[in-house]
């Protein structure tokens, strides 16, 4: 998700006074990537402004997108450069969904989210992909949370900067057969909506636009503020753990 995760408020914003409107989940995820290098393990992907993108965002870019396989471990890294002349605003966010197949009578308090430590912590409430006003109570010394428990809302379960930063699935009271470690990315948002047999853990670099929100893209105050010229990268990593996973989602 680049340069918005999820959505602008009516999809929309200013810069400089000028009007824009930005797609559901941003540019990249509808974009036609090129393949600029690739190996067995390896592949960068690029992405470059062009006249089509800045009629929706209208700043000078590459977003180059390089996954790495080492062993069980997948790693992301996005390199976002910056080529204009004035300061670029963003948010950047993973989309990754895992399998937790409802089947053979499974039910979804067959799967837990389970977090690398036990976190006490609210959650910010997400409705029509926008982040709300108020925050909700949500882990209490836990770090295991069924998707079938009445805390998980259809919509996302949004946490900022949690202190757990490797957060799986796993059938419950097992351990997880596969682990996200967040690495650069300070929030993360958990989606799992009832009655789908898959779980999203999305890194994220900022977060949804809010509910009050700031139409003007320079005063939205959670997007990067990406200095005219430079370059920043951004990593996380999912790891399959096998003897986990067989059991997990076979019948």
């Amino acid at each position: 998700m680049f340069p918005v995760c999820v959505r602008f408020k009516d999809h929309q914003f200013t810069y400089q006074n000028q009007p824009y409107e930005m797609p559901f989940l941003g540019l990249a995820v509808t974009h036609q990537f090129d393949t600029t290098q690739h190996r067995s393990d390896f592949v960068r992907q690029t992405m470059v402004s062009s006249s089509a993108t800045r009629v929706h965002y209208p700043f000078p870019f590459q977003l180059d997108i390089e996954s790495e396989v080492n062993g069980l471990t997948l790693t992301q890294l996005y390199v976002i450069t910056n080529h204009g002349t004035t300061p670029m605003y963003y948010a950047l966010g993973g989309h990754p969904g895992f399998n937790t197949p409802l089947t053979h009578g499974r039910t979804r308090n067959d799967y837990e989210i389970v977090f690398s430590e036990r976190m006490t912590t609210h959650r910010t409430e997400i409705a029509d992909g926008l982040q709300q006003s108020h925050r909700i109570p949500f882990l209490k010394n836990e770090d295991r949370l069924r998707l079938g428990d009445e805390r998980v809302p259809p919509s996302g379960m949004f946490l900022r900067e949690p202190p757990s930063r490797q957060i799986g699935i796993a059938r419950t009271g097992k351990n997880p057969y596969v682990v996200v470690d967040l690495g650069d990315f300070p929030n993360t948002n958990l989606w799992t909506p009832p009655g789908m047999p898959y779980a999203c853990i999305e890194p994220m670099v900022g977060h949804h636009d809010l509910q009050e929100t700031l139409e003007s893209i320079e005063a939205k105050p959670f997007l990067i503020k990406h200095p005219a010229g430079e370059t920043r990268t951004y990593a996380y990593t999912i790891t399959i753990v096998p003897e986990e996973g067989t059991p997990a989602l076979s019948p």
